[in-house]
């Protein structure tokens, strides 16, 4: 049933007291049928370039293999190139809150 991922991934959020909208927003990118494909196809074209010969013969483990790898790499690389600038405007707005609050108490 689609829907059902962002609802469970809203209301895991909004138990662990995480950003439900974040939570939300990524579990309907990534379950959208329209960029499932373009996912697979990245991790696919990944994991058999940096594989390359060390993939085996059979063509079903190839893929297999190759799909597995390269979603994995995906995921690390991603994860980094999301959580840098998540990082950099959280620090940034509790600088500002700090900043707000020493100007208060003078």
């Amino acid at each position: 049933m689609p829907g059902t991922g962002a609802i469970a991934a809203g209301a895991c959020a909004a138990f662990l007291k995480l950003n439900v909208p974040v939570a939300v927003a990524g579990a309907l990118v990534s379950n959208n049928p329209l960029t499932t494909v373009l996912i697979y196809t990245a991790g696919y074209a990944l994991g058999q370039s940096v594989l390359g010969e060390y993939l085996p013969d059979s063509n079903a483990a190839q893929i297999s293999l190759a799909t597995i790898f390269g979603m994995a790499l995906l995921a690390i690389v991603m994860g980094a190139a999301a959580y840098l600038p998540a990082f950099v405007i959280a620090w940034a707005a509790q600088r500002r809150r700090n900043a707000k609050g020493k100007a208060k108490r003078m």
